[in-house]
């Protein structure tokens, strides 16, 4: 299997956490900025240390997350409720994600993500009502 990629519908972007929180119209935007991408076995998804802004999700195989300051070794499957989470994301990345078999990931870049989801928030909330000598005013 090479790496190959392929274009990702909003009904699976809106599975993942917290992804569901967009609108369609944000989920269409995301969609047409994210790709799938398939991946070999051994393919390291990232390396503990490294700086790279983005959100992956898992979406077929398994990934194995390996912590050389612990030895700990985790084992992540899209088979699992676990992979509506991002696999993690803390920048440096504290660990290495490596596929166990072919995997499908979709990479999001956390700027865009997170533009977003602040722009999904500020859409949710109630418009204030405020009184004056000229009528009621609709405040954001």
């Amino acid at each position: 299997m090479t790496n190959e990629t392929r274009r990702i519908d909003i009904e699976t972007l809106a599975r993942f956490d917290p992804l569901s929180l967009l609108s369609t119209d944000q989920l269409n935007e995301l969609a047409e900025q994210t790709r799938v991408e398939l991946l070999p076995t051994a393919a390291r998804l990232f390396s503990e240390g490294e700086t790279d802004n983005r959100a992956i999700y898992l979406l077929k195989g398994e990934v194995a997350l390996d912590y050389s300051k612990t030895g700990e070794r985790k084992i992540v499957s899209a088979a699992t409720d676990e992979s509506t989470q991002a696999l993690p994301q803390i920048q440096p990345r504290h660990c290495t994600a490596t596929a166990l078999g072919d995997v499908e990931v979709v990479h999001i870049d956390r700027d865009l993500l997170d533009t977003l989801l602040t722009l999904a928030d500020m859409s949710h909330l109630e418009p204030e009502v405020v009184m004056s000598g000229q009528g009621i005013i609709h405040h954001r």
